[in-house]
């Protein structure tokens, strides 16, 4: 079934009283614009995204949010903020075809090159209105970023003997720009209070004072001091003494529903304990019924 366009209007431009820009690209339902408010008190200024349907939930999680759904290489910053200037722009660019979860599989090089649209934002901004800082979100692959070579099948395959290059090249061009410090690093968000272990790579560009990272709030204290804990400790430059007064780390499980009882989650879960890997029919099944798994999955066995 065709999925109807999602209808944003014409954006028009607000008043923003000459205060500094947020700017959110390849925006999806808006995680990370609920961050950016979270952390600085307001919703992006501009949220981008191609797909209709991610800022159809992004329009309803941050109504005040302007929404262009837009290919990237289809928008000019320079003519969406005018003469204001940008204080933030967030970058999430599509990681499919970086990640590990991809495999040997055949890669889009047009996928894996979408983050080159910011030096063309950058090449058209004055410096003055440049953003002022720049944070990039991926996958922790996303720093191997290299060049495509052509495959006796004839597609697109990593070079993994030119693992990085790509990267580097990029963090080159973009200090270019007038960014003295560039940082990145590997973080899980587990370790700053949400429930999740996936490592995940984040850059901050600034252009007008040094990058501060945050210390972690939790850290796994179940472990061996000898062992998990002094190794975490360690990896965020900390000792065991620091660790003290630190939460441990949050779990899923926090966050589902409980039974009446107080004494389970309140969704149907028991395959867990009856299956070691359980199929995709299985699970639809036990969770929607069986008749609404077959409509779901059709009636090829799973």
């Amino acid at each position: 079934m065709r999925q109807e366009a999602f209808s944003f209007g014409e954006p028009s431009a607000p008043s923003f009283n000459g205060r500094e820009l947020i700017v959110d690209s390849f925006a999806g339902g808006g995680g990370a614009s609920l961050g950016i408010e979270m952390a600085l008190g307001r919703s992006p200024d501009y949220a981008i995204n191609h797909d209709d349907a991610a800022l159809a939930m992004h329009a309803a999680n941050h109504p005040e949010t302007i929404h262009l759904p837009h290919n990237v290489w289809q928008v000019s910053l320079k003519d969406i903020v005018g003469q204001q200037p940008i204080g933030l722009l967030w970058m999430s660019p599509d990681c499919r075809h970086h990640s590990k979860a991809k495999g040997g599989a055949p890669v889009s090089p047009s996928v894996r090159d979408l983050a080159w649209v910011l030096m063309r934002w950058l090449k058209e901004l004055p410096p003055a209105q440049r953003p002022r800082v720049i944070f990039l979100e991926n996958v922790e692959e996303w720093q191997r970023w290299g060049p495509t070579i052509l495959a006796e099948d004839g597609t697109r395959r990593a070079d993994k003997t030119r693992e990085g290059e790509t990267f580097r090249e990029w963090v080159r061009e973009l200090g270019g720009y007038g960014y003295p410090h560039i940082e990145w690093r590997e973080r899980r968000a587990c370790d700053f209070g949400t429930p999740t272990i996936r490592r995940r790579l984040y850059l901050v560009a600034r252009r007008d004072a040094k990058v501060v990272w945050p210390t972690p709030t939790h850290a796994p204290l179940h472990g061996s001091k000898d062992g998990i804990v002094r190794a975490w400790a360690r990896g965020h430059g900390l000792t065991l003494d620091d660790l003290n007064g630190l939460n441990g780390h949050r779990t899923a499980a926090e966050r589902l529903p409980r039974s009446s009882t107080g004494r389970g989650p309140a969704l149907p879960f028991s395959w867990i304990a009856k299956r070691r890997k359980p199929s995709r029919r299985a699970l639809a099944s036990e969770l929607f019924g069986p008749s609404q798994s077959r409509r779901m999955l059709g009636s090829r066995r799973a």
